[in-house]
């Protein structure tokens, strides 16, 4: 095993965080660790009473992983004029430890292209095996083997029949569709870090399989844009009972979304999400 480093981020809820929908390659390994992935590096996470120590290949800059912990950011700003609140204010004192991951742009666009009409479960299934086809095999932090989310896209050759052997069904040509245009170089971090959010999200309609919500998941997950507002059944069921009426549309979600949520609803959808998921465990 490589040397590793240990990294102290400041607290924030492990648990939640990883179990709250936004990402799919994080397993628990006790009550209070989590192992999961970083790009091609295999990470461990621990939960402190104060702080979180990640532990992490010392060829990991630190730099990267606080970006992807989002560790730069000031969440008190979001969440404090929320506290007092009589309608989100137990919600945001109950989960404002969860924090929005900055995952890789490529793994967030096949990730939320199998996330549709699926559950978690058979999507973390789904995405393993393309790992274990395309990946690198390489040792964890635990000493078990794993596999990186594929990384030369250009030394690849994935067909849409390849996709269909590996499960993935009619998501087999949408994700085909997307390995062809990373190939192309025109769907990486730098080359939408200069695009407006309406630009990023027109580029990303423009692949096959993509529509308003899988673009928000992907806006909000791999670019950090608080302003996206994924609506999936759970979120469209949650605004219209909470907040609207059953014949909402999901233009007239997002416009009230927009009005009383601001800049941040995307992290407000999050904790809402969370929220009602776990109500849904604790009836069964």
């Amino acid at each position: 095993m490589k040397k590793l480093q240990e990294i102290r981020l400041s607290w924030f809820d492990v648990r939640a965080t990883v179990e709250s929908g936004q990402c799919f390659r994080w397993y628990p390994l006790s009550e209070d660790r989590y192992a999961g992935w970083i790009g091609e590096f295999p990470v461990e996470v621990e939960q402190e009473k104060d702080a979180v120590i990640i532990r992490v290949q010392e060829e990991l800059p630190v730099e990267q992983v606080v970006r992807y912990f989002d560790d730069n950011r000031d969440y008190r700003v979001i969440l404090d004029p929320w506290r007092s609140s009589d309608d989100l204010g137990d919600i945001v004192n109950r989960w404002g430890g969860i924090r929005i991951l900055r995952q890789p742009l490529d793994e967030m666009i096949i990730s939320f292209i199998l996330s549709q009409n699926n559950n978690i479960p058979r999507i973390q299934t789904m995405i393993e095996r393309f790992c274990q086809s395309y990946g690198q095999r390489i040792e964890k932090i635990n000493g078990e083997l794993g596999f990186t989310f594929p990384q030369d896209w250009e030394q690849l050759v994935i067909t849409e029949a390849d996709l269909r052997s590996l499960g993935f069904g009619y998501r087999a040509k949408y994700v085909a569709a997307a390995v062809d245009a990373f190939q192309t170089g025109e769907y990486t971090e730098l080359e939408f870090s200069s695009l407006s959010a309406q630009e990023q999200e027109i580029k990303l309609l423009d692949l096959l399989g993509i529509g308003k919500k899988v673009a928000a998941c992907i806006r909000l997950f791999g670019l950090g844009d608080f302003s996206a507002f994924p609506m999936d059944v759970w979120v469209l069921r949650i605004m219209r009972k909470r907040y609207l009426d059953e014949t909402s549309s999901p233009k007239k979600i997002e416009a009230y979304a927009e009005a009383v949520f601001g800049k941040n609803r995307g992290y407000i959808q999050q904790l809402l999400f969370h929220e009602y998921r776990r109500r849904e465990k604790e009836s069964e």
